[in-house]
């Protein structure tokens, strides 16, 4: 829980630290949702199939399939091959949550709970 820290005037809202790690908390669900999206993709890419199996039973269950004339006679292939280095995506979703963290200064609250302790 973080209360409202200053208030302009007689502001019903005031500002706290999520103000500042807003931008940073929207920045982090946007990455994991696009994350998401790449996995999906390369697990389980769109599909292309000649129009003569559109009647056809497919059991392709996990991506969807569009019919379109392929002059070369393949059968089912993807639409799309996607290959993503996620690495770096990951190592820029593990530096926002220490930007997050150090908007709502846990550093400071656990230097101040380790020095009760001792």
């Amino acid at each position: 829980m973080a209360p409202r820290w200053e208030v302009a005037g007689s502001d019903t809202y005031g500002w706290g630290p999520g103000w500042t790690a807003l931008g940073d908390s929207q920045q982090l669900q946007s990455q994991q949702r696009r994350k998401l999206e790449a996995i999906d993709k390369q697990v389980k890419p769109p599909m292309v199939g000649p129009p003569s199996l559109r009647n056809e039973p497919a059991s392709l269950l996990p991506g969807g399939i569009t019919y379109v004339a392929d002059p070369s006679g393949q059968s089912f292939r993807p639409a799309m091959e996607v290959r993503i280095d996620l690495s770096h995506l990951g190592q820029d979703i593990a530096e926002v949550p220490g930007r997050i963290k150090q908007a709502f200064y846990a550093d400071l609250f656990l230097l101040m709970a380790e020095s009760a302790r001792r």
